[in-house]
C-alpha cells in the first residue's frame, strides 16, 4: 500500500520505485549519504566541503577524495561535477537523470523538514 501512496504523490511508477530501491541498495554508505543530501537540496550545486559536511563527514576528511567516490558517481551518471577552476568542484544531481529528479521531488516533499535543516545548515556554513 505504501507504493500506491508514492505513486500518486510523486508520479513514480511501481517500476521506477523498484529501480530506485535497487539503485540505493547498490550504493555503499558513503555514496548513499552523498546522494541523499543531493536529493534533498537539488537543484543546488554544493562544493565538496559543503557536501561532505552535510553528509556528516569531517570537512577536513580526505577520504572522499582518496576513495574517488565522486568520480565514481559521475561515471555512473548520478552526479554532475562542474570545475570552474583547478581547486573548486561544484556537485549536483544530473539534471538529465529523470528518475533521480522525480525522486528528488519526493524527497523534498516528504522530507521537507530534512530539506529545511540541510538548507539552513548550508546557510550557516557559507
Amino acid at each position: 500500500m505504501i507504493f500506491m501512496n508514492l505513486q500518486t504523490d510523486s508520479n513514480l511508477t511501481k517500476e521506477e520505485i523498484y529501480e530506485l530501491f535497487l539503485f540505493l541498495q547498490s550504493l555503499d554508505d558513503l555514496k548513499r549519504s552523498l546522494v541523499m543530501v543531493l536529493l534533498h537540496v537539488s537543484p543546488k550545486e554544493l562544493t565538496t566541503s559543503q557536501l561532505t559536511l552535510l553528509a556528516g563527514y569531517s570537512r577536513s576528511s580526505k577520504y572522499i577524495f582518496k576513495s574517488k567516490v565522486l568520480e565514481s558517481l559521475e561515471s555512473e551518471n548520478v552526479i554532475e561535477i562542474n570545475r570552474p577552476n583547478q581547486r573548486l568542484m561544484l556537485i549536483r544531481l544530473r539534471p538529465d537523470n529523470k528518475l533521480l529528479q522525480k525522486f528528488s521531488l519526493l524527497c523534498q516533499e516528504q522530507g521537507h523538514l530534512l530539506t529545511e535543516k540541510l538548507l539552513q545548515t548550508l546557510l550557516e556554513i557559507s
